[in-house]
């Protein structure tokens, strides 16, 4: 049994090699009757050129070294299907023979430009149609003004308008993604609040869970962050609901429920990280219980904050993602990051004599899913 997967194995590894070997690129310079290596087909004509066009998935790199991915334009010579008949090896009909390889390369570089404005796979089939009737249109408007190839001036003809199209086209285009204004994220992590002033005489700082969703604009951002931490109560507290009088002690449970509405200008960008001051509004509430008996306070006040973010991976993605909205060229780079913050909160809690104040530290640590909209180019 293990030998008959090693066999199949290597049989398809043959294939495959056989497959690339039979590859003729227009880039591999001027044909040769060398590459028309199959027999001759019994359909009466001199020679025949088997080609392929189509497109493929492909890698690329920006200049900060963050990958993406595009469709390619590909076309190639089947050399193992192409053939001679042994009298028509005359150097008039290999270039004739050279024209349509050219017309071949024409159209694909044709249908590069056609593949970046693609969003969906529908456009991509459209693009390679529309080349494909093209290039059948070229070749057979080719045979029809040379005759099949036995008219030396249209072949001539045929060769300068080629060479001129081809001029005119890049090789391979390339791709680029320029920025766009818009972005957003979210984050998920650790958070650590920890009260100051007279508040820290009255709750233990404590740990707990942070979600955060921003949206930006160009280097402005605005960002709503929930915190929800424990903590322990350190003195005793009453309080009066309508099942009268309850008496809280010193240890018993504590939470915190806050959230901070913010603004941020990131004064650093770069391709990697950023770097973000903010300042905004806080609120929130401490929730302390005692088997059914619950209570609580709620607080507001002013918020300031820093963040950094480092980017971990980044990838472009093809066109059709959420950004399409903004356009048949819209994409998008998607990010993955660490992201890490601290507020500083002030606090005000209002009993019925009195009113507790103070400054609170809140940490967050976390994972961001981002995205920033982009459009790809071609240049």
């Amino acid at each position: 049994m293990k030998h008959c997967v090693l066999t199949t194995i290597l049989l398809l590894l043959a294939t495959l090699a056989s497959a690339q070997e039979n590859r003729r690129l227009w880039a591999d310079g001027p044909l040769t009757w060398a590459d028309f290596k199959s027999v001759v087909s019994p359909d009466g004509n001199s020679s025949m050129l088997h080609y392929q066009l189509g497109y493929e998935p492909a890698e690329f790199r920006d200049e900060n070294g963050i990958k993406g991915q595009y469709c390619r334009a590909v076309a190639w010579m089947e050399t193992g299907k192409s053939w001679v008949d042994a009298n028509s090896r005359t150097a008039l009909n290999l270039r004739y023979n050279q024209v349509i390889f050219d017309l071949l390369e024409v159209e694909r570089r044709q249908m590069a430009q056609a593949l970046a404005a693609c969003s969906d796979a529908a456009c991509l089939n459209a693009a390679l149609a529309t080349a494909n009737a093209n290039l059948e249109n070229s070749i057979r408007s080719l045979r029809a003004a040379t005759t099949d190839g036995t008219d030396s001036n249209a072949i001539i003809t045929w060769e300068q308008s080629a060479r001129h199209r081809l001029a005119s086209l890049s090789e391979a285009p390339e791709v680029c993604h320029r920025l766009l204004p818009f972005s957003t994220a979210i984050t998920l992590g650790a958070a650590y609040h920890m009260p100051g002033g007279d508040v820290a005489d009255l709750f233990s700082a404590g740990g707990g869970m942070h979600f955060g969703a921003e949206v930006g604009w160009n280097r402005h951002v605005v960002t709503m962050d929930v915190i929800l931490a424990g903590s322990k109560l350190r003195e005793f507290m009453n309080f009066s609901d309508d099942n009268g009088m309850h008496q809280f002690n010193p240890g018993y449970n504590s939470t915190v429920g806050a959230g901070v509405f913010s603004y941020g200008y990131r004064i650093v960008e770069t391709a990697r990280f950023s770097l973000t001051p903010m300042a905004g509004w806080s609120w929130g509430d401490r929730i302390f219980s005692d088997g059914d008996s619950r209570g609580g306070i709620s607080t507001n006040g002013v918020a300031l904050g820093l963040a950094y973010r480092h980017h971990f991976w980044q990838r472009y993605r093809l066109p059709g993602s959420a950004w399409a909205l903004l356009g048949p060229h819209g994409s998008e780079i998607s990010r993955w990051s660490v992201d890490a913050r601290i507020f500083l909160i002030h606090n005000s809690y209002p009993f019925e004599n009195a009113k507790v104040s103070g400054w609170a530290l809140q940490f967050s640590l976390g994972i961001t899913l981002g995205g920033r909209a982009t459009r790809m180019e071609t240049r």
